[in-house]
């Protein structure tokens, strides 16, 4: 079991096989009809263990090529210059010059981030909890509906444009100062309360990070924002689980008021996770026609087996093969513990072998191999005599 470059780089590309996996089955309507939602949820958990674990294993198999993988393996791996600090040596490559740019962008948008997600939180948490006893009532419902007994703080604000719940450790459910009907009001204090029920936050924090890191891949954005319309798919399919087809209905017209008084979309960080994100787009109407049309309903358990079963195929396999360009084998290859030869050795040739001593007369190794394969710069003894390679 270990890591190397060649393991990072596989597990990027089984990540992007993933990511349009996902991405295809979340816009492919008969999948919801066919398949429980969760499905994709577990696909991203295959994904993220796969880019947090990228190791090789003692039944992987290696694949090695040559031509312009191997070509632009050496391009990659290309010493520029080198530098000394203390007693540590840097050989600086393309591919080492690319990761430090690519880190100190990451660590900028990480920045951000978290400033952006702490004001959010910072302003929610001035502000006091709503008084109002009649939404503190539904809240009061909808948290036994859903089964959440965690005490959250509940705020309304006109600044708030759409419901939203953000925090771990103390969450925080912010609501726009909108009219809800008591249906209403319950179904929306659902939907956030099933995002925190069910951890949706880590899982969108998760993918984030992943997006932070890999900030030049655009199949990163790609898997961000699948992640957010998943999780959206899977309060609301646990709402349909939990009331009737009345309630669900009422539910939907709670969205349509939120979409109405929100004109536009909104951007909210990684640690927030809100209702109506992407207002206006196909995936809110993917959203109302999965309900309408009861996708969400009991799913054929055989073909929910044979879907993981599938997944867990494709995870394994990620494991089992693993490319590397062609190199051809230096000195060390021929010899798991070659020894250092220094500079002042020699060569002494006897028939067919060539035996290297160090300058106060120590055999070091004995080889077959040819004198040129074994080094170019060490002086070369014959019978008494010397000469050197050519």
């Amino acid at each position: 079991m270990g890591a190397t470059y060649f393991t990072a780089l596989s597990a990027f590309l089984w990540i992007c096989i993933f990511i349009l996996i996902i991405s295809l089955f979340k816009y492919y309507t008969l999948f919801g009809k066919h398949f429980s939602i969760s499905i994709l949820i577990f696909m991203v958990l295959a994904c993220i263990i796969r880019i947090t674990i990228p190791l090789e294993f003692p039944f992987t198999h290696t694949i090695e090529l040559s031509g312009i993988y191997s070509v632009l393996f050496h391009c990659l791996y290309m010493k520029l210059f080198s530098f000394s600090i203390g007693v540590l040596k840097i050989s600086v490559t393309p591919l080492l010059l690319f990761l430090a740019m690519s880190l100190c962008v990451s660590l900028c948008i990480a920045l951000d981030e978290i400033h952006k997600s702490r004001g959010l939180y910072n302003f929610l948490s001035i502000l006091p909890q709503t008084e109002d006893e009649y939404i503190l009532s539904v809240f009061e419902d909808a948290c036994v509906k859903v089964g959440v007994s965690k005490k959250i703080k509940v705020v309304v604000h006109d600044e708030v444009t759409s419901p939203i719940i953000i925090g771990r450790v103390k969450p925080i459910i912010a609501m726009p100062d909108i009219n809800f009907s008591n249906t209403e009001l319950k179904g929306i204090f659902a939907h956030e309360l099933i995002h925190y029920k069910h951890n949706h936050i880590a899982l969108k924090l998760t993918a984030y990070i992943i997006k932070v890191l890999l900030w030049w891949n655009p199949l990163a954005y790609l898997l961000s924002n699948d992640i957010d319309d998943i999780l959206e798919f899977h309060a609301d399919s646990k709402i349909c689980y939990l009331v009737n087809k009345n309630e669900q209905l009422s539910y939907l017209n709670g969205i349509v008021k939120v979409l109405d008084s929100c004109k536009e979309s909104q951007r909210l960080p990684g640690t927030a996770i809100g209702l109506a994100e992407k207002n206006g787009s196909s995936v809110m109407e993917q959203r109302f026609k999965m309900i309408l049309e009861d996708s969400y309903k009991k799913k054929n358990g055989k073909k929910n087996a044979i879907a993981v079963g599938i997944i867990c195929f494709l995870f394994i396999c990620s494991y089992s093969f693993l490319v590397q360009p062609h190199l051809e084998p230096n000195y060390a290859d021929y010899n798991d513990d070659a020894p250092i030869i220094p500079p002042d050795a020699y060569i002494i040739e006897s028939d067919d072998t060539y035996t290297i001593y160090d300058s106060k007369g120590n055999a070091i190794i004995v080889c077959g191999m040819p004198i040129k394969e074994i080094d170019r710069h060490l002086e070369i003894r014959k019978n008494g005599g010397k000469y050197e390679a050519e």
